[in-house]
């Protein structure tokens, strides 16, 4: 472990673009676990004395011993591409916000999703008062929390089990570009929707199976209950499960990825009938009926639950493609294969998060034409 003469070098020489990879990752990790992880001011700072507070923050020989054997135990690997510019030009203006509080952690509170109702009813999320009822129904009522999201809950008669056997018709909640939603859906399972998703689901689940369809990426705690099995329809991909924590992704002309955080469910592929058990920490891979499973990395995988895209390693095209999911723009077909690694802010713009994958990548990555575009830099 370097010392604290030898990390205040690496420093000047990060800073000089005179470090290797190895030393980029380290100070980018070390800088992000100051910045995010630890408690920023609620307040703007002026730059000179936010700088000399950071400096102090990183030079603590207490806080480097201890901080950086923690970071290193948590591996986090490459930090964020924003996080980079506030290093090299000491000035920290994007982790505020226009009233300078520090930059919303949670991407769900502010939302516009749309909640439609079997019955035609249509609620824009962000156009109703929050803590009040959107609808009340004969079986389940439907509310926006203090916080925005959707919940359902079902009546008391309902519950006792008086009226489960009825057709209660689909709900569905979706998601525009660049916004994510949450919702409790009938058995208090929680689902979260990334951008561009949509969510269908019975108001009240049947006395057999709790069924619900994903387009697009969701992640899914889903409420114990071994009488119920709780089924994700996403594609050509069937989820099964009783009680646990998963995340899908399905978007168009992708392939459909799942990742299982705790417990254990079953993937199947509905054109073939092949079934693959996930173990915590696990995904499959389905690319028409080619279903892979593999060992996950789980921290990739669930960054845009709090804010964030997270690139480690990964093929420039992938990246691209989670980019434009994002913010619903086409990307050209010609990508080329090589790797990158960059942890980008998903409330930057569309052109500043491309100019940070156009240095992570070395290329000139623009939206032009009507759609992102890669070419080599000159």
């Amino acid at each position: 472990m370097l010392n604290n003469l030898e990390f205040k070098k690496l420093l000047r020489r990060y800073q000089e673009g005179k470090c290797n990879s190895d030393e980029v990752s380290e100070v980018e990790s070390w800088y992000y676990y100051l910045t995010v992880m630890s408690e920023l001011p609620g307040q703007y700072i002026p730059s000179e004395e936010m700088k000399e507070r950071i400096w102090s923050k990183i030079m603590s020989a207490d806080q480097f011993d201890k901080r950086r054997r923690k970071i290193h135990q948590i591996a986090y690997g490459v930090a964020a591409a924003a996080i980079l510019l506030i290093l090299l030009t000491i000035s920290f203006p994007r982790l505020f916000s226009r009233e300078g509080a520090v930059r919303q952690q949670d991407p769900f509170v502010e939302q516009d999703g749309v909640l439609k109702l079997s019955d035609g009813r249509r609620y824009v999320l962000n156009q109703h008062p929050r803590k009040r009822v959107l609808a009340d129904l004969p079986h389940v009522s439907i509310s926006l929390s203090d916080s925005g999201y959707v919940n359902y809950r079902l009546k008391q008669s309902t519950v006792s089990g008086a009226s489960i056997f009825f057709d209660p018709g689909l709900d569905v909640l979706s998601t525009p570009a660049e916004r994510q939603c949450r919702m409790s859906l009938p058995d208090g399972s929680i689902a979260f929707l990334n951008a561009g998703s949509k969510l269908t689901f019975p108001s009240v689940f049947t006395a057999y199976v709790r069924q619900v369809e994903l387009e697009g990426e969701g992640y899914f705690e889903v409420a114990k209950d071994s009488s119920r099995p709780f089924v994700v329809i996403s594609g050509n991909q069937q989820v099964q499960v009783l009680g646990t924590h998963f995340n899908i992704r399905c978007y168009p002309h992708d392939a459909v990825r799942t990742t299982l955080l705790e417990g254990s469910v079953q993937v199947r592929v509905g054109t073939t009938g092949e079934t693959v058990s996930l173990a915590a920490g696990e995904q499959t891979v389905l690319n028409g009926n080619s279903l892979v499973k593999s060992q996950a990395n789980t921290a990739m995988e669930m960054a845009w639950t709090t804010g964030w895209f997270d690139f480690k390693g990964v093929l420039l095209r992938d990246a691209l493609m989670q980019i434009s999911q994002w913010y619903n723009v086409p990307l050209h077909h010609h990508i080329p294969e090589l790797k990158i690694h960059a942890h980008l802010d998903r409330s930057l713009s569309l052109s500043e998060n491309l100019s940070w994958l156009s240095k992570s990548s070395k290329m000139s990555i623009a939206f032009q034409d009507g759609m992102i575009q890669v070419e080599p830099s000159h």
